[in-house]
Formats: structure tokens, C-alpha cells, sequence
């Protein structure tokens, strides 16, 4: 109940015995204001997450990378690809044909079989060809802090989002491909902003140029897809759907 005094107004409520106490102004602000820290620190640690997602997702890049380095050095070949493999872990891997093109070996389901093989990569990933795209997240493929979303391997598709293919020094390589996995179809993983948050610590910021350019799902990743536009265009931030694959050549 409410009374109302020279003073001012008390907030009163009965307690166990019936008796009545009062709320002042200033417990009610205070109790207001730990509501709002709970709040605040909601919103905060939800961000917090976030971030220490996408960082993770660049400590994938940085670390497959140099897992294929040191694989190329210890094995003479690329994993997934090195026609001996079954000299060195036997008939339960799988050789593969040694054309230097990784995702001829169904989707680059043995480049984890191999990696994990050799030691490179934390956990243990096997091939299974029966899968009808090749991947099976946490067993083809490795899981990421984006749930649903793992590295695929691909060879010469830097030329999805633009047509023009001049912009790369040589567009025929290996890459990694950060794809959202829904049943059999592979799909955009990130937001525009999430990948130019990549783009910025691992390249040149530019959605089309570089060591990391994105392949555009349902919604739009960059400002333009022209290919005139395609050296300078910049990633559509304003666009807050998932819109954006990335795309990371193994050797830059």
C-alpha cells in the first residue's frame, strides 16, 4: 500500500506478523539499479562471447595454416592429397591421388583424416565417402566455436562473389572455406561485419581482394559485386544477416 506524508511517499508492505513496514525511495533505487548491473552484465558477457568466438575462428585460420606447412615439409605433399598415405597409418586411411588438388579427394574429407594423422590438428577426424557431402561435423570435419559451421577444403573458387578472376596472382590453389553445414547444402557462416572483424586481423579489410575474400550467400556480404568494384568495395555492415563464407588460400 501507499501513504502519503508531509514528507513524502512510503511504500508500505505487510510483513509475516502483520505489521507494516516501508519501502523508501532509496532501497527502490537501489534495487533498481542491481537490476540494471544484472542486466548490463548480461548484455556484456553475451558480447564477450561473441568476440572470443570470432578470435577463435581466426585461431583456426592461423593454425590449419601452419599445420599444412609443416605437413608439406614432413611428407612431401599436401594432406589429403600425398598418394602414400597408407605407408604411414595403413589401410584404414585412404592415398590420395597426388594432382595437387585437395578437394578432388570428396570434399577434402581425408586433408583432416590426414592432418589428424599426422599429429597436426587436435582431435581425430576420419574420411567416410558413404556421407552424401562428405562431411560430418567432429568426424570428417572439426567443430568451430560457430555451431553448425566447420573448415572445408576447396580448389580454384576464389571467383564466386565476382566474376573477374584477374585480381588473384594465381586463382588455381587449395583454400579453406568456413561453411555453416545444413544437412547436405553448405551455406554462408558469418555476418558482414563478423568477417571484415576477421578480414582486419588476418588481411586488408577488402571483402574481394587478398588473403581472405568471401563467397555471398542469400544476402548480400559486400557493397558491390561488380567486378569493376571488386578491388575496392567494402563489406555491407549495415546487413546484419549471416551473408558471408570466407575464403583462405592455404599458402598466404
Amino acid at each position: 500500500m501507499v501513504k502519503s506524508t508531509g514528507k513524502g511517499i512510503i511504500y508500505m508492505q505487510k510483513n509475516s506478523i502483520g505489521c507494516l513496514r516501508g519501502f523508501t525511495l532509496i532501497e527502490l533505487s537501489i534495487v533498481l539499479l542491481i537490476i540494471s548491473l544484472i542486466a548490463g552484465g548480461i548484455v556484456a558477457g553475451r558480447s564477450l562471447v561473441h568476440t572470443s568466438r570470432i578470435t577463435s575462428i581466426i585461431d583456426n585460420i592461423n593454425k590449419y595454416k601452419t599445420a599444412v606447412r609443416a605437413f608439406e615439409i614432413e611428407y612431401n605433399g599436401l594432406p589429403g592429397d600425398i598418394t602414400n598415405a597408407t605407408l604411414y597409418w595403413g589401410s584404414t586411411t585412404r592415398n590420395g591421388n597426388g594432382d595437387g588438388a585437395v578437394a578432388t579427394q570428396y570434399n577434402g574429407a581425408l586433408f583432416f583424416d590426414h592432418l589428424s594423422r599426422a599429429g597436426l590438428v587436435e582431435g581425430s577426424y576420419s574420411y567416410d565417402y558413404a556421407l552424401s557431402n562428405g562431411v560430418e561435423i567432429g568426424k570428417t570435419h572439426p567443430k568451430t566455436a560457430i555451431d553448425g559451421a566447420t573448415f572445408t577444403v576447396t580448389y580454384n573458387q576464389r571467383d564466386k562473389l565476382f566474376t573477374n578472376r584477374e585480381v588473384w596472382n594465381d586463382p588455381k590453389e587449395n583454400m579453406f572455406i568456413l561453411y555453416q553445414m545444413n544437412g547436405a547444402l553448405r551455406a554462408s557462416s558469418l555476418t558482414p561485419t563478423d568477417a571484415y572483424k576477421i578480414d582486419v586481423k588476418i588481411d586488408d579489410e577488402k571483402p574481394g581482394v587478398g588473403a581472405m575474400i568471401v563467397l555471398s550467400g542469400t544476402h548480400d556480404c559486400a557493397l558491390s559485386h561488380t567486378a569493376a568494384a571488386m578491388k575496392t568495395t567494402e563489406y555491407d555492415v549495415a546487413n546484419k544477416n549471416i551473408a558471408c563464407a570466407p575464403i583462405i588460400p592455404f599458402d598466404n
